[in-house]
């Protein structure tokens, strides 16, 4: 018990500093407040995503959906992409996010449905759509990036309004395990946001922040870098500091928790006298059969069969986007 206390206390001390992975949110005032984010969209413009696994940038147009780009573009502006989770990714079908990680954020804007825009691009590999619960007047923050042409959901009403522009790879590089798993869940993530998607699907790629190419953030909309920065200023470099300070002082303890309990448990290895070996009990007496059957190990409990799913089908329905508690299938 005492020879593993060290290596306990180092692993609770590197689950702590591990789990910090959040990324700063927005606090615009159109976080809590849809009716302040109609700006007009450019008629063209590029938004830059950082995701834990690299840059996408999208090339927008607004001519192509004009409500969705001028959502699009407004959600960007003010923050509300920053950590935000690609909760489904579906590898030969569709990568999918935009619950934000926030419960109160996501109350308000699940509900801010846009009028519908007319389809007139395909979606083909790339090209960037929102999300619906079966009607093009059901959208609201949920978008999708189509992995391969999904060219059947141009007449469901799925209107494309962007284009990766950069980053594709990256696009094809989120974590995608988990499947459709956590498309089922979406009841849970809005109610419970990053916290339940932390703790229960801790591989999941994040958007860390996104911006408007060549724009100053929006007025009300803190710079803040991961940590704190050079923009953040005040209280933010200084909490950015005091963060990267605990990181430095949580890391050193573990490591000295880690050797000294390896330490211990090598010395004590070599202390401890070698076990005495074990007699083989007699064989007994009887058959030839009876003696096979003595060597050999009990029977094994023979396991469940797996069990199975039909596989999606990859010209079902895109990704639609249920409300609340009801699980999003899109």
């Amino acid at each position: 018990m005492k020879r593993a206390l060290p290596w306990f206390f180092a692993a609770t001390l590197m689950a702590w500093g591990g789990s910090a992975h959040a990324f700063p949110q927005s606090d615009h005032p159109a976080m809590l407040d849809p009716s302040k984010a109609k700006e007009k969209a450019p008629d063209s413009f590029r938004a830059k995503f950082e995701t834990t696994k690299g840059n996408i940038v999208f090339e927008c147009t607004r001519e192509w959906a004009p409500n969705g780009v001028d959502r699009f573009y407004n959600l960007v502006k003010i923050g509300f992409f920053d950590d935000v989770a690609f909760f489904r990714v579906v590898h030969s079908f569709v990568v999918q996010w935009g619950i934000h990680g926030d419960p109160k954020v996501s109350a308000v804007w699940s509900d801010a449905n846009l009028p519908p825009d007319p389809p007139k691009q395909s979606n083909k590999r790339g090209m960037l759509t929102y999300a619906m619960a079966g009607r093009p007047d059901t959208r609201s923050t949920q978008l999708f990036v189509n992995y391969k042409d999904n060219t059947n959901l141009d007449a469901m009403g799925f209107a494309p309004l962007c284009k990766v522009a950069e980053g594709m790879e990256i696009a094809d590089k989120l974590f995608g395990d988990y499947g459709e798993t956590v498309t089922d869940k979406q009841g849970e993530i809005q109610a419970e946001g990053n916290a339940y998607l932390r703790s229960k699907w801790p591989n999941l790629d994040y958007v860390k922040t996104a911006t408007i190419v060549g724009e100053p953030l929006a007025a009300g909309r803190k710079p803040k870098a991961e940590g704190g920065g050079a923009d953040s200023g005040g209280a933010d470099s200084k909490s950015g500091k005091e963060d990267a300070g605990d990181k430095i002082v949580l890391g050193a303890v573990a490591a000295i928790l880690i050797g000294g309990g390896a330490l211990l448990y090598f010395t004590r290895k070599k202390d401890e006298p070698a076990p005495a070996p074990k007699s083989k009990p007699a064989p007994k007496k009887g058959t030839d059969d009876e003696a096979d059957e003595a060597d050999e190990p009990a029977a094994k409990k023979k396991p469940a069969a797996k069990a199975e799913a039909a596989p999606k089908d990859d010209n079902e329905p895109a990704p639609t986007s249920k409300k609340k508690k009801k699980p999003k299938a899109e």
